[in-house]
């Protein structure tokens, strides 16, 4: 035990509810390190798998991997739940005994965008090969299309000039009759 004095020099106004200063025995930790039971675990593209042998009822293997969504486990072949840890890492409730456990990962939305783009492709890849098939529907299609703007226009036209010229010398013909 001996008295330490720390200065703190701060170059802008602060306020600070508490400072803390901590020391930790190095002795203490390195026993605590070698209590600490490790599973030899290998990383391989997007899985980490390994072993970890002789866990007890209750006990937990931590990854200080970041915790993400994606992230799938298996221990024994059998679906896992992972938990969320020390506010973003991983953690697994292990079995009794040996556990072969398979972190997997798949980043959310990759199944979905490669069925969209496949579909995309075979949607262009379809153009391309129907592509003077379509282009003659469609010139098909504006022609029919061009007779019809064509004929509504004369029938507007009929409606709105002929028929009342028509309606009125019919009027002057059954006037001058009656």
């Amino acid at each position: 035990n001996e008295k330490v004095s720390i200065d703190v020099d701060v170059n802008e106004s602060t306020y600070c509810s508490s400072y803390g200063v901590y020391g930790l025995s190095l002795d203490k930790l390195e026993k605590a390190i070698n209590k600490t039971k490790t599973a030899d675990l290998k990383v391989d593209g997007g899985n980490i798998s390994g072993t970890a042998d002789n866990a007890k009822s209750g006990q937990w293997l931590f990854l200080s991997v970041p915790y993400d969504s994606g992230f799938s486990a298996t221990i024994n072949g059998k679906s896992a739940e992972i938990y969320r840890s020390m506010s973003g890492f991983m953690a697994v409730k292990l079995e009794k005994g040996k556990n072969d456990i398979t972190f997997s990962f798949c980043p959310k939305g990759l199944k979905p965008g490669i069925v969209l783009s496949v579909a995309g492709f075979a949607a262009l890849a379809l153009y391309i090969i129907f592509r003077k098939k379509i282009t003659a529907i469609a010139d098909k299609a504006e022609g029919l299309c061009r007779v019809g703007v064509y004929a509504l226009l004369v029938a507007v036209l009929a409606a709105v000039y002929v028929l009342p010229l028509i309606i009125s010398i019919i009027g002057n013909i059954c006037s001058l009759a009656g």
